[in-house]
């Protein structure tokens, strides 16, 4: 098991100088992403979901979670779903999409089963640069 620690952010660096601060997302993140995702649906009186356009889900979560994700930017903008389907191009959005899906993997069962049979304090990863103490180094395009 580890822990998310919020206070990591790791830098991604876009096109023009441009670059985004993510952090890992908890279950609680990921939670608020799905809800995104259903805002549009038709619920019945027993909560079961009547009406879903596909489509729109996918991209109502997608958006959340990329929204959720990006704790600073360099634009004066504020990072806002609508502000990222606004300013960030399709490669830009597919690094940051990358980097997202790199810093939250997905675990298999067997590391699902070995992590419930063992505890470890979590472990902080190594921030440094001047920006913060709570940033990584960046990657590159």
């Amino acid at each position: 098991m580890s822990f998310i620690l919020n206070s990591y952010l790791e830098q991604v660096d876009l096109a023009d100088g441009e670059w985004v601060r993510l952090k890992r997302l908890s279950k609680g993140d990921l939670v608020r992403a799905q809800r995104a995702m259903l805002k549009n649906a038709t619920i019945s009186p027993n909560g079961a979901v009547q009406e879903l356009q596909a489509a729109d889900a996918i991209e109502a979560m997608a958006f959340a979670q990329m929204e959720i994700a990006i704790r600073e930017w360099s634009s004066p903008l504020p990072v806002t779903a609508e502000n990222i389907r606004e300013i960030i191009d399709p490669d830009d959005y597919d690094l940051i999409a990358a980097a997202i899906e790199r810093m939250n993997p997905t675990r298999s069962d067997d590391e699902r089963k070995n992590s419930n049979s063992s505890f470890s304090a979590p472990s902080a990863p190594a921030a440094t640069g001047p920006e913060s103490s709570a940033t990584s180094p960046s990657l590159t395009a």
